[in-house]
C-alpha cells in the first residue's frame, strides 16, 4: 500500500487530512498496526479516542460507522452499549449487548449491562432476570449484586412480606369471601400480590376466579405459587393493570365478586377509587358483591414522649435543634409498632368511601372539630384505616394494638413543632383528599 501523507486524504473515507483524522493510528500497539487500514478498525479507534476524553457521544458515531462495515465485530457492540448507557439512550444500549450476546453469551458483565439498560426503561422483570444471569455466571460480582437488590425493592417493597403475613387482614378477608362465595361464583381481584386472597375464594369452592397484576414479575411469580399450591385450573392470572383488562378476552364473565386491597397506608395513594369507578363501569354484575365494601380514613390528635423522639428534634445535650424541623417531611408513615403512641383526642372519621353503594369519588375538603380528652404534647394527626367487610367483620390498623407483622402502618400529619393541648379543648383540623393522597394539617386549638 502507497505511503499516506500527513495532508493526504484519510484512508478511513471521512473526506479529512490523515493528520487530522486517522494517524494516531500509527502510534497504537503492533496489533492494532497490521490492521490500520481495516476501516472497521480504524473507527474503532477513532472511537476510543473519544471514549478517552469523554465525548461519548462521537464515541456512538464511530462505533456505529464500524459496524455498518463490519457487523460482527462483537466488542463493538458491547462498547457502543456503554456509550449509548452513559449518554442515556437506553433502548438502543439495550439491543447493542444483546447482540453482544448473541456472539458471547456467557459473559457475566454484558448481562449486567443489559439489566442495567432494562431497570432505566421500566422493564424491572427483565432487568431482574439479567442481573440474575450475571450472577449466575459469577456469583461474587457485586455490582449486580447490588443492582439486584436495588430493582426488586422497586418492584416488591418488602412491605409486600409484613401485609401477607397479618393474620388479622387475612382473617377478615376469609371471613367476608365465607360469607359470599359459592360454587358458582365468578370472582375477580384486582392486585394479585402473592395469590394468597384469590388461592381463598379457590379454596372455599369458588367457580370462576381471575385476577390481575400490574407488575409482570410479580404476576409471573403468582402464578407459580397458585400452580406450587394446586389451583392453577381454577385461577386466572392476568399481567395486567385492572384498568387494562378487556371484558371476554381476559375476564370471561363481569363478575359477581370483587376483591380488591389497593389500599395504602393513606388508603387512597395505589389508586383505589379510579380503579374501583373503572371496574364497576366495565367489569361487574349489577349487584356485585364489594371485598371490602367500604373503607374509612380515621384521625385523631397525638403524642407520646417515646413516638416524639422518632418524629422531632428539639434540645440535644443543651443545644437548640429546633431548625432542622423545618426541612423534615411533615407526613412521615409511622413505621415503630414498638413505641407508644398517645392519642389525645377522639377518634373521628374524616372521609369514608362506599364501594358497593357509590360508583363514582370526588376530591373532598371539610373542617374537623376534635375534642381534646387528654392534655399533652401535641405532635400532630395520627392518621390510620379502617375496612368494611359486611357484617361485624372490621379491620382496622389500630395505633394502640401491636402486631408482630402489619398490613398499613399509621401516617403522621406534623406540626411545624409540638403543640400544648388541654383536655375538652376543641381542635380545629383542616383535611382534603385529591382521590389519590389525603393531608391533615391541625389549625387551631381553642
Amino acid at each position: 500500500m502507497p505511503k499516506v501523507g500527513r495532508n493526504d486524504p484519510c484512508p478511513c473515507g471521512s473526506g479529512k487530512k490523515y493528520k487530522n483524522c486517522c494517524q494516531s493510528v500509527a502510534s497504537q500497539p503492533a496489533e492494532a498496526r497490521s490492521a490500520a487500514f481495516d476501516p472497521a478498525q480504524i473507527h474503532i479507534a477513532k472511537a476510543r479516542n473519544y471514549e478517552e476524553l469523554h465525548r461519548f457521544d462521537k464515541a456512538i458515531g464511530s462505533y456505529r460507522t464500524a459496524l455498518s462495515i463490519n457487523p460482527d465485530l462483537a466488542s463493538a457492540h458491547f462498547n457502543l452499549g456503554r456509550a449509548l448507557l452513559l449518554c442515556g439512550q437506553y433502548g438502543d444500549a439495550r439491543e447493542s449487548f444483546r447482540r453482544f450476546l448473541s456472539f458471547s453469551p456467557g459473559y457475566a458483565q454484558a448481562h449486567h449491562f443489559l439489566g442495567a439498560a432494562f431497570e432505566a426503561l421500566g422493564q424491572f422483570a427483565e432487568a431482574v432476570d439479567s442481573y440474575r444471569r450475571a450472577l449466575e455466571l459469577e456469583p461474587t460480582f457485586l455490582p449486580s449484586r447490588f443492582s439486584l437488590v436495588r430493582t426488586l425493592n422497586k418492584v416488591v417493597p418488602l412491605w409486600h412480606v409484613s401485609m401477607t403475613n397479618d393474620a388479622n387482614r387475612n382473617d377478615a378477608y376469609f371471613a367476608a369471601l365465607r360469607s359470599v362465595v359459592t360454587p358458582q361464583a365468578k370472582v375477580f381481584e384486582i392486585g394479585t400480590g402473592s395469590g394468597l386472597l384469590s388461592m381463598m375464594a379457590a379454596q372455599l369452592g369458588a367457580g370462576q376466579v381471575t385476577t390481575c397484576e400490574a407488575e409482570p414479575l410479580v404476576a409471573a411469580t403468582a402464578k407459580q405459587i397458585i400452580a406450587d399450591n394446586g389451583f392453577e385450573k381454577k385461577i386466572k392470572v392476568i399481567a395486567k393493570r385492572s384498568t387494562e383488562v378487556v371484558l371476554k378476552s381476559d375476564l370471561p364473565q363481569p363478575a359477581e365478586i370483587l376483591i380488591q386491597e389497593v389500599f395504602s397506608s393513606e388508603l387512597l395513594a395505589e389508586g383505589v377509587l379510579s380503579s374501583v369507578e373503572d371496574a364497576k363501569r366495565r367489569l361487574l354484575a349489577p349487584g356485585c358483591k364489594m371485598i371490602p365494601a367500604a373503607a374509612s380514613i380515621m384521625v385523631a390528635l397525638f403524642g407520646g414522649e417515646e413516638i416524639g423522639r422518632n418524629l422531632f428534634l428539639e434540645d440535644v445535650r443543651g443545644l437548640d435543634l429546633r431548625r432542622f424541623n423545618t426541612i423534615v417531611p411533615r407526613m412521615q408513615t409511622v413505621l415503630r409498632n414498638d413505641l407508644d403512641v398517645v392519642l389525645l383526642s377522639e377518634e373521628v372519621e374524616a372521609f369514608k368511601f362506599d364501594f358497593e353503594r357509590d360508583s363514582a369519588w370526588h376530591a373532598e375538603e371539610k373542617i374537623l372539630q376534635l375534642q381534646v380528652k387528654r392534655p399533652g404534647r401535641c405532635q400532630g394527626i395520627l392518621q390510620w384505616i379502617r375496612l368494611y367487610f359486611g357484617g361485624d367483620v372490621v379491620f382496622e390498623n389500630h395505633p394502640n394494638v401491636k402486631t408482630s407483622a402489619t398490613s398499613w402502618p399509621p401516617c403522621a400529619y406534623l406540626n411545624p413543632l409540638p403543640t400544648s393541648v388541654a383536655q375538652n379543648q376543641i381542635a380545629t383540623v383542616f383535611a382534603s383528599h385529591d382521590k389519590m393522597l389525603p393531608w391533615f394539617s391541625l389549625r387551631s386549638v381553642e
